[in-house]
């Protein structure tokens, strides 16, 4: 693990590390919650969640001779091993086929959380529903998510233009777009990139994609 690739980004976890520290003995609060948004920002997720648990180990030290005697052995220990096995099921359970299958395709993850319509079929009848098996709020998530994008993004804007002009009503078109946005999304994920309106407006010209075709493009970058 390599935390500190410049002296500057090591200045800045330890400068990190002790506002985290200062808040928690004021507040009261975990430097968890200080460290592990800003710590996300200078190195990378599993690192970070790392050096989190080692620096939260390390402080917690100082109160072992106070503790040791008060503490109820009889209630802990049980609850750590609860936590120990909950931990090897659930890494076990990450490295699964089913998992690595979900994390490897979009199209998991927009069915899974219920952006992807379902359609049934019998006979000549043809039926299309949202899901109603998924987990809500992970479906509620992207939904409202995408639907703060419509304005800030020029493609999304246009896309969901084009739904509500198609006879689409304003759910439907924002689920529509957060369907969009899931496979973007999970490939800036899966190639470790940020997302950059230019590339993807790039791609849907050189696609010709008939969604850009009656705009104003921005200017490309240089």
């Amino acid at each position: 693990m390599n935390v500190a690739d410049t002296p500057s980004i090591l200045g800045c976890l330890a400068l990190v590390t002790l506002v985290a520290g200062m808040a928690k003995g004021l507040t009261g609060f975990g430097g968890a919650l200080v460290m592990a948004p800003l710590f996300g920002l200078l190195i990378p997720a599993p690192e970070a969640g790392v050096l989190i648990v080692l620096i939260h180990f390390a402080t917690s030290l100082q109160g072992v001779r106070s503790w040791a005697r008060a503490v109820r052995w009889r209630t802990v220990i049980p609850l750590a091993l609860v936590a120990m096995v909950c931990t090897a099921v659930t890494t076990r359970w990450m490295a699964s086929e089913n998992a690595v299958e979900l994390r490897r395709h979009a199209a998991e993850l927009q069915k899974y959380s219920g952006i992807a319509p379902v359609t049934e079929r019998s006979g000549k009848k043809c039926w299309v529903h949202w899901r109603w098996q998924c987990p809500t709020f992970l479906r509620q998530t992207f939904v409202e998510w995408a639907a703060q994008t419509i304005n800030k993004s020029f493609w999304a804007g246009a896309y969901y233009r084009q739904q509500r002009a198609k006879g689409a009503s304003y759910q439907a078109a924002v689920r529509a777009l957060a369907f969009k946005w899931i496979r973007i999304l999970y490939r800036c994920w899966q190639t470790r990139t940020l997302y950059d309106e230019s590339v993807y407006l790039n791609a849907l010209r050189k696609r010709g994609s008939p969604l850009l075709g009656s705009l104003a493009l921005p200017p490309r970058n240089a």
